[in-house]
């Protein structure tokens, strides 16, 4: 329950921050679609994936017809460019 007493049934946003390495891509999508389908989560979204990876899940989302990204985010500055090497 909420400290303000007020409960939620869901979360808006989950960001997956890593991605596992040893598990497939597929894996990952299909256990997010489920959340989703199931009402635990609203959307889903990424963080410190390189360019490659989004592009690979969102390629593999729209293929296999499972809930993609809708948000990604990443470390990024106008001092902390690694990003941009990715």
């Amino acid at each position: 329950m909420h400290p303000s007493g007020a409960g939620t049934e869901w979360i808006h946003l989950y960001q997956l921050h890593w991605r596992d390495a040893g598990t497939p891509v597929e894996e990952i999508l299909a256990t997010l679609d489920d959340l989703v389908h199931e009402g635990k989560v609203r959307y889903v979204g990424c963080c410190n994936l390189t360019g490659w990876q989004v592009a690979e899940a969102v390629h593999t989302a729209r293929e296999q017809g499972l809930t993609s990204y809708v948000s990604a985010q990443n470390h990024y500055s106008l001092l902390t460019r690694k990003a941009e090497e990715r």
